[in-house]
């Protein structure tokens, strides 16, 4: 089953240019729930930022109900029903890329955010002056790596990948794999399915098996393209011409 981030709200105003970063808070004080959404607020007024806030007193409704589109989540270490460290070592299970920040009255707790790859903490109570450095590291983050990311589920594991590191897609029968810089991803869909979520991204089809993305291709001679770590793939006479006007146009276009 394939998930394109292109489906859904949040995404399609992404591609008309808006600027729209999706927050989960899971925090069981009122409180502290109330002071961290006021201080996005006052953070959005000033810096002319979009944040589209949902927040949680129970982690494990906030995990029953995780949706892939959520840029940054705002993870209270002490919780009622289950550790704040426990329920993102869950949720790094359904997503390994989602932004994490904890919040926490005590730092060194904080410390133990390498396990589950937390982005940073903030301490309670907040101090806006101190968020604001915070929250302007998470929104570059995101702003350097928002459109450089697809995101694809399967069997309930959700990826989300940057596209520069798929090299090439391919196709066999009803599986297709993503072979990337770090492994291979299988999935069961096909070529056209790949093809139309990595339509934006500058990947192009050589042949009924393959889609290669511009940015890895070293060359082509002839029928044979060859990929930058080595790896050789087949051209079809009928793609060839426009493979090769796209190589044009994706380096003479200066993307990277």
């Amino acid at each position: 089953m394939w998930l394109s981030p292109e489906g859904d709200a949040l995404e399609a105003e992404r591609e008309k240019g808006k600027r729209m970063i999706k927050v989960a808070i899971v925090e069981d004080n009122e409180k502290d729930a109330k002071a961290l959404t006021g201080c996005l607020e006052r953070y959005g007024a000033e810096n002319s930022e979009q944040f589209d806030v949902h927040t949680y007193s129970s982690a494990l409704v906030f995990l029953a109900e995780y949706s892939k589109s959520v840029d940054v989540v705002f993870m209270d270490i002490e919780l009622p029903d289950v550790n704040g460290l426990e329920i993102c070592r869950r949720l790094r299970k359904m997503d390994n890329e989602v932004c994490i920040v904890f919040v926490t009255n005590m730092a060194q707790f904080a410390i133990k955010g390498y396990e589950v790859d937390a982005f940073d903490f903030v301490v309670k109570p907040l101090n806006y002056s101190e968020f604001v450095i915070k929250l302007r590291r998470v929104t570059e983050h995101l702003e350097k790596n928002r459109d450089e990311y697809v995101v694809l589920t399967c069997n309930g594991t959700i990826y989300r990948k940057n596209v520069k590191d798929i090299r090439y897609v391919e196709v066999r029968g009803h599986t297709v794999t993503y072979h990337m810089e770090q492994g291979d991803l299988e999935f069961t869909g096909s070529l056209k399915d790949a093809e139309t979520l990595l339509a934006p991204h500058a990947f192009s089809r050589c042949n009924n098996c393959y889609l290669v993305n511009l940015r890895h291709v070293q060359g082509i001679q002839d029928a044979d393209l060859t990929l930058v770590d080595g790896t050789v793939l087949q051209v079809s006479r009928n793609r060839r011409r426009d493979l090769l006007r796209q190589l044009a146009d994706f380096y003479g276009g200066g993307k990277e």
